[in-house]
């Protein structure tokens, strides 16, 4: 059996041109005498028709298993107080930064600048709550490198200063 005959029979994709294209290819492969040249440029044909019509979305991102995701989560919470780029987590998972970004947006339905903000921030009112660490120390421990920064993003998730925040403690 040839190349030909057997790729028509296992193929699944549906498009009118492409399916044109096979049926004439299935024709020319059934003929005793077929131009292995003109089957050749019909396979290359067939390629390109169905690169061409291929409805494949580039901005769908392959998913991440459950296992790989724990293992991001918990690179995050070892490194909350380090500067965690986007690279080093794509890295983990084995895609592009591009990929990993959707991939896990999809997982956690958060961005995984969201996903590390929000770690850092219920980390912020745990080390908070404790009252016995300074807020620079704090902020340095959570990655900020600046202790103003950090108390305006604390207000902006939390909805109140870190001083009001530790008085209601």
């Amino acid at each position: 059996m040839r190349f030909a005959e057997c790729v028509y029979e296992k193929v699944y994709y549906r498009s009118d041109e492409v399916e044109r294209i096979m049926r004439q290819w299935a024709r020319l492969v059934a003929q005793p005498h077929a131009d292995n040249l003109y089957e050749e440029a019909l396979g290359l044909i067939t390629i390109l028709a169905i690169h061409r019509t291929s409805r494949l979305d580039p901005e769908a991102a392959p998913p991440i298993g459950k296992a790989t995701l724990a293992l991001v989560e918990e690179f995050i919470e070892e490194n909350l107080g380090s500067d965690l780029t986007l690279s080093a987590l794509a890295e983990i998972t084995g895609l592009s930064r591009f990929h990993f970004s959707r991939s896990f947006k999809a997982a956690t339905g958060e961005s995984p600048y969201q996903y590390v903000l929000r770690r850092r921030m219920e980390r912020a009112r745990l080390l908070l709550a404790s009252g016995e660490m300074p807020i620079d120390e704090i902020a340095s421990r959570l990655g900020f490198q600046d202790s103003a920064y950090f108390q305006r993003t604390f207000k902006s998730w939390v909805g109140m200063s870190v001083k009001e925040f530790r008085d209601r403690m």
